[in-house]
């Protein structure tokens, strides 16, 4: 084709890839440079589309390139440019920009695309550079320690400030406001502007793109300083200036010590023998010619020995190419003809120096250069502190990076690997290890570089380094193992360990956790910052045991029980859901044993709260050492204790187990000079497989079968039923019943006589209420108090009652009702009136509303039921008292300290329990009437049944009586006449 004619050799030489394609995409030919572009053989593109090389991202770029060039209507337009991916054979990625051009035929058809593929993959990759680099550029130009400016590129605003950093308004004694939008050339001195104009002029025409130049500043204060200038103009992609940017530096001190170098230039020859920086001279050929005293004494070679030898001789071999390189440049034309360096030189004795040469080129009368002289300043104090500086950077660095590392590290094995590790790259050492100290005394080691971790070393500290540094408490250092005598250091010298260092890893409290140590083959003389340095990863490790510590010991805490320290509620709910899990899966009976202490309100109430804690302390081992070892023993809350046992096989062996439990807790508990004998009872749950798998509906049932123990009496355990749960469903539904029992007016009060044995009368009534419920009939109290007590309704309740009765007997007594317009009513209150409830409210404002006399009522509660509040029942039956209502202690002899009660409450009766008549027990009587008469209380006997009953109470003393031989519970209605029918009948009696 005659295309290819024209391009003819130039087509092949050329360095840029070159192609003709077809008008569909096709290589038609392809140069050398194009085939290694594309990493590809000539073979392997011809007659091949040049998409099936172009990256899959880009071929929506190609495609609008070929219908540009195949629009075109004009050989002029026929030209497209874009920049593009290839994939190479190789499968990297290369950049090119792909200038093509349609090629038409002798009759101005388009006949094939010409195409020029140039490789820029080396320009992308510094705009990439560059893209990233504009954050970095961002933070230096704010923190730079020189003055930096941004000014505008427009040449008609002069030089416009746009931007200053802090170090350029401190160089200029300005502050920001008054810089910002000020033309660069007001900040000059006037004979400095012209200067500085021209270096805009050169770098805004394209002249050059950056300037350099000493000029005078005006400051703000008044006084001209002298800046060393340096200005670059910045370009954007299109090669368009977008801003200047100026650095600024006050060479004040410079300029003065330039002025001084001249001068000592100037006396260079006569002062180059007593100079105390070492000097020498030397040809174009590197050959010394002249060295002076100093340099002599800093090498340690007399002048005779460096005579005539290669001004590199004495150069550390690592850095002769450097220098070699360095003196040859500065032979060479058109190079400045003075270099600075740091160099590496060797003494006579071996010795490494670091020395500052300068080196500064003389040249001959017609320019040509003649000598070389250099100074050169021993800078190896210097090197030494810059290299110890980047050291302690870098173990700051590590120390950082390990704290963090501490903070987000899972477990602890892990960090004190990285710290082994940061320790030994660090310091450089090959061997680095953290010891830690086992439960038994001897020491393991537990990670390690460059030894093998796991072994146990002996803890004597005249055997080991680490055993000597845990006795010393404190770091250690070991300058030469050849020589150590605090211990043995065999082991460490059969592995070639020169020298080393330790310290302590602080465990919990006093005690240690372990040791870090790291040691060196070579003799090495480890400092106090180096030992500063182990001990700072040494402290992260501390911090970081010691969270650990403290995170197992929340876990713990969480889950146990801080007084006796068995599991919690929570842990023992997850373990039975997990056995209960497991029962199902093995086919086992899995048991639960709620377990609670009988009496235990009392020990708190009468003995103290230290006292209860101290018997649910002592208790707590007992039933944990009466169940398996599988067995779980928790404590549930209060004094209640649960024990659950897995992998059972039937209900014989929880039986041996609630047994063993009773026996446990029945052992004698000394509370601090009283002994408590302590019973408990138990409620036991199966959990068989394929049965309930709901945890709680489990302790529930164990809970009701508790109740069940005892109610029946105590210090013993019940197996749940299914008759337990529908008597607790039918508890729960007689609950909700009650719940509506005042309010639809079900409750009624039923009266009983009270009789003077002396003045053979009725003195008396006591109220008691009744339920009438819709379904069941008559209720008892028996059937539904202690319902009410265990509920808030009992509030209720109480305030019905006590409201019900004052208001009859205040109604008998405006009537005049023979009998009843004279005696005094008894209402009996529950122990939950006096510790939750208003009972002094209740009853003041019942006798108000129903203009009673105080006298006229008696308000009565049990011992037990004081004792449950002993300091609140105080306080509340002292107000009721000061209102003038009488007080009675009712079932008195049940309870556990009958004489404090006496002693300490202002009651004014006792009513002697039903139980001790009953059992015929009047010596019993006998004795509490004696002790009333002692406390001048009233005495009634309840329970009197028969007349013999009645004539021993009267002959024992005893005040009242009270019971079936006068008369049952009656009705308001029925009171009435039968009263007047019991007056009679006791008076015919008498």
């Amino acid at each position: 084709m005659r295309v290819l004619e024209t391009l003819g050799r130039a087509f092949t030489s050329s360095l840029i890839g070159m192609g003709l394609l077809d008008l569909d995409g096709r290589w038609l030919e392809v140069n050398p440079a194009l085939c290694r572009l594309l990493g590809r053989s000539p073979e392997a593109l011809l007659g091949h589309s040049s998409l099936e090389h172009t990256h899959p991202d880009d071929f929506e770029l190609s495609r609008p390139t070929t219908q540009s060039l195949m629009s075109a209507t004009e050989v002029g337009q026929a030209d497209a440019v874009i920049e593009k991916r290839y994939l190479r054979a190789d499968g990297s990625v290369v950049w090119a920009r792909v200038a093509a051009s349609l090629v038409y035929d002798d009759d101005g058809r388009p006949e094939a695309v010409f195409a020029q593929i140039d490789d820029i993959t080396a320009r992308r990759q510094t705009e990439e550079l560059l893209r990233l680099s504009d954050e970095r550029f961002e933070r230096v130009f704010e923190a730079a320690p020189v003055g930096m400016s941004l000014h505008s590129a427009d040449p008609a605003q002069h030089g416009r400030i746009l931007r200053v950093n802090q170090a350029f308004c401190d160089i200029l004694r300005r502050p920001l406001p008054a810089l910002i939008d000020r033309p660069a050339g007001d900040l000059l001195h006037p004979d400095d502007v012209a200067a500085s104009q021209e270096n805009w002029r050169r770098l805004l025409s394209g002249e050059t793109d950056t300037t350099t130049s000493d000029l005078r500043y005006q400051r703000g204060d008044g006084t001209t300083m002298v800046g060393h200038e340096v200005s670059s103009l910045v370009r954007d992609e299109a090669g368009r200036a977008i801003y200047v940017v100026a650095q600024l530096q006050d060479i004040d001190a410079r300029q003065r010590g330039e002025r001084l170098l001249r001068e000592a230039e100037r006396r260079f020859r006569a002062a180059f023998e007593d100079a105390g920086l070492p000097m020498s001279l030397y040809g174009t050929d590197r050959r010394i010619v002249k060295v002076n005293r100093a340099l002599c004494e800093m090498v340690g070679y007399t002048e005779a020995e460096l005579l005539g030898r290669d001004a590199t001789w004495f150069v550390h071999g690592g850095q002769l190419a450097g220098a070699v390189e360095r003196i040859t440049d500065l032979l060479r034309p058109d190079t400045p003809d003075t270099y600075r360096s740091d160099t590496r030189c060797r003494g006579m004795d071996g010795r490494s120096i670091w020395a500052h040469v300068t080196s500064s080129l003389i040249r001959d009368d017609d320019g040509e250069p003649q000598y070389v002289v250099s100074q050169i300043e021993d800078v190896s104090a210097e090197r030494a502190a810059q290299e110890l500086a980047e050291l302690r950077m870098a173990q700051q660095t590590a120390v950082a990076w390990l704290g963090q590392r501490a903070l987000s590290e899972e477990g602890l094995d892990g960090l004190f690997e990285a710290a082994v590790g940061v320790l030994a790259a660090t310091c450089d050492v090959p061997y680095a290890a953290l010891a830690s100290v086992q439960p038994d005394g001897r020491v393991r080691l537990q990670t390690a570089v460059g030894w093998q971790p796991g072994g146990l070393l002996d803890p004597d500290p005249r055997r080991t380094h680490i055993g000597f540094t845990l006795q010393a408490g404190g770091p250690v250092i070991v300058e030469d193992t050849a020589t150590e005598d605090r211990f043995d250091t065999d082991r460490l010298v059969s592995q070639s360990v020169a020298s080393g260092m330790s310290v302590v890893i602080g465990g919990m409290g006093d005690a240690p956790f372990g040791v870090l140590s790291l040691h060196s083959a070579q003799r090495r003389a480890f400092s106090t910052d180096d030992i500063a340095f182990l001990s700072s990863v040494a402290n992260v490790l501390t911090s970081a045991i010691r969270r650990d510590v403290a995170a197992r010991d929340l876990l713990h805490q969480s889950l146990h029980d801080p007084l006796t320290g068995l599991p919690n509620r929570a842990l023992l709910l997850d373990r039975l859901r997990q056995g209960m899990a497991r029962a199902r899966r093995d086919g086992t009976t899995l048991a639960v044993l709620f377990c609670d202490m009988d009496d235990f309100k009392y020990v708190n109430d009468t003995l103290g709260h230290d006292a209860g804690d101290r018997l649910l302390s002592a208790l707590a081992p007992r039933l944990a050492a009466a169940l398996r070892t599988t067995d779980t023993l928790a404590r549930f809350g209060g004094d209640e204790f649960v024990a659950l046992c897995e992998g059972l096989t039937g209900p014989a062996e929880v039986i041996v187990v609630a047994e063993r439990l009773l026996d446990a807790a029945a052992d004698a508990v000394d509370l601090g000079g009283t002994e408590f004998v302590p019973t408990a009872s138990i409620g036991i749950a199966l959990a068989a497989s394929g049965g309930d798998s709901d945890p709680e509906a489990l302790l529930r049932d164990a809970d009701v079968a508790m109740y069940g123990a005892k109610s029946r009496g105590k210090g013993r355990y019940e197996l749940f039923d299914t008759a337990m749960r529908q008597e607790t469903i039918e508890r729960v539904g007689l609950l909700g019943d009650l719940r509506h029992a005042v309010p639809r007016g079900e409750l009624v009060i039923a009266f009983q006589p009270i009789v003077s044995l002396r003045r053979r009368e009725v003195a008396g009534l006591e109220a008691l209420v009744r339920w009438r419920h819709p379904t069941r009939g008559l209720l008892m109290p028996d059937q539904f108090i202690a319902l009410a007590e265990d509920s808030s309704l009992i509030q209720e309740l109480g305030r019905w009652v006590i409201d019900e009765a004052v208001a009859r007997t205040a109604a008998w007594q405006r009537a005049g009702v023979p009998v009843l317009d004279r005696v005094m009513t008894g209402v009996n209150v529950s122990w939950r009136q006096i510790s939750h409830g208003t009972l002094v409210a209740d009853v003041r404002d019942a006798l108000q509303r129903h203009q009673l006399d105080p006298a006229s009522l008696c308000v009565e509660i049990t011992e037990s039921a004081i004792m449950e509040d002993p300091d609140r029942s105080q306080a509340v039956l002292g107000e009721l008292a000061q209102m003038g209502v009488h007080l009675g202690l009712d079932d008195f002899g049940t309870g556990h300290s009958s004489l404090a009660v006496l002693r300490n409450f202002p009651f004014d009766a006792i009513k002697l329990d039903r139980s001790f008549l009953a059992g015929d027990d009047w010596a019993v009587v006998r004795a509490v009437t004696q002790m009333a008469r002692s406390l001048d209380l009233l005495v009634v006997a309840e329970g009197v049944e028969r007349l013999a009953q009645e004539q021993r109470a009267a002959e024992l003393g005893c005040d009242f009586g009270q019971g079936w031989l006068y008369a049952p519970a009656l009705s308001a209605e029925q009171l009435e006449p039968a009263v007047l029918e019991l007056e009679s009948m006791l008076r015919g009696a008498h």
